[in-house]
């Protein structure tokens, strides 16, 4: 991967912090706009920003009637504003998959793909080739930390939803998550966990204090 914007983005990073922005006109009205995050490193200073793409009436009724099952186009920028990564997700019943795309190239980096497991949920992060090579599992029962493991079974790091103030997070619904960018992962590998981390929000806490959707 030749793309100096990806490499900047993770470069010395070995944990950075996705945290969600909510508008308080939104929190007012009571209707979710398009999602918007911060990414943070470990000294709290912002890094880049990730937007849900999208506008228009057919956006607005995607939004309200799928939820968090609606198709998705997602920019990761870095903090001048470029475009790094894009995450694009289709329209699903049960399982999502998701695939990150280099926009100076428009070629596919990876895929994150959406597993049935009982109690538990379950990733599979494959290369550009399909071939998977590691898996983030939240474990029985525990919904707000993934553990990344490679296919060989060794633990690269986590994924964790992480509290803050809880009248804040009561009112705003603003979820923060940490996440391990390990030194032994790749670039390629880096950007597929960090879209994890994000896919993960979109798919499992973006409707909690909202009302039900139509597939939910």
């Amino acid at each position: 991967m030749e793309n100096e914007r990806i490499r900047s983005f993770f470069e010395g990073a070995e944990r950075l912090f996705i945290r969600q922005v909510k508008e308080w006109g939104e929190i007012l009205i009571g209707l979710e706009g398009k999602n918007k995050y911060q990414v943070l490193n470990d000294h709290g200073d912002q890094v880049g920003f990730i937007h849900e793409q999208g506008s228009g009436i057919m956006t607005f009724v995607k939004r309200v009637f799928l939820r968090n099952h609606r198709p998705l186009e997602v920019n990761v920028y870095n903090k001048a504003g470029e475009v790094v990564l894009h995450l694009s997700r289709g329209f699903f019943f049960f399982f999502s998959d998701l695939y990150i795309t280099d926009p100076t190239t428009g070629k596919l980096i990876g895929s994150v793909h959406e597993k049935f497991s009982f109690f538990r949920k379950k990733y599979e992060l494959c290369d550009e080739n399909g071939r998977d090579f590691a898996y983030i599992d939240s474990g029985f029962f525990n919904f707000f930390k993934f553990d990344i493991t490679t296919i060989e079974g060794r633990k690269l790091g986590s994924i964790k939803k992480k509290w803050g103030n809880l009248l804040k997070e009561f009112f705003t619904d603003a979820d923060t998550f940490g996440v391990d960018i390990s030194s032994e992962l790749t670039l390629k590998e880096k950007s597929l966990v960090f879209a994890t981390a994000i896919i993960v929000d979109f798919n499992h806490f973006e409707d909690n204090s909202k009302e039900i959707g139509l597939f939910d």
